[in-house]
């Protein structure tokens, strides 16, 4: 996630509390965090890095 969407989430979220209930939009907000972190699982090339540590 970018830090540009930081504001955007602080900004929008009191309207969306007042809209839906501040327990539906943290739950949402918690999910949708979760899944930016998971997502790059899905890329294979990320899940096999391998870490070269040979020190001349």
């Amino acid at each position: 996630m970018s830090f540009a969407s930081v504001p955007v989430g602080q900004l929008s979220a009191p309207v969306l509390a007042a809209a839906f209930g501040t327990a539906a939009v943290a739950v949402t907000g918690g999910g949708v965090a979760a899944l930016a972190m998971l997502m790059p699982l899905l890329v294979p090339s990320l899940r096999r890095i391998e870490v070269n540590r040979d020190v001349d």
